[in-house]
């Protein structure tokens, strides 16, 4: 598995919802056993054959797994442990042409 660096941005597998204003989304990811939810802006969210994935930045190791900084709103915080089996590499890659 290749090496992720330190303010790498990275796609985690979410769900997502309508949120509470036309440029935002509810959000839901499971990694690493945590579970984290909130709200964030459309532009850090991509949706890709019918599933959702959002863009996080690595901010360190814990354990052999990543800590992602998530952005937006949370009542749990905004770091999640992520094992890097849950990080998608391109997600999107196989895009229809």
């Amino acid at each position: 598995m290749k090496k992720i660096p330190i303010g790498a941005h990275i796609m985690i597998p979410c769900v997502a919802k309508p949120g509470p204003f036309s440029d935002e989304k509810m959000v839901a990811i499971t990694a690493g056993g945590l579970n984290w939810f909130g709200f964030v802006k459309d532009d850090v969210l991509e949706e890709c054959n019918g599933k959702w994935f959002i863009t996080g930045s690595v901010v360190g190791t814990k354990s052999g797994n990543l800590l992602v900084r998530i952005p937006g709103s949370s009542p749990t915080g905004n770091v999640v442990e992520a094992p890097r089996s849950h990080i998608a590499d391109d997600p999107c890659e196989k895009r229809a042409s």
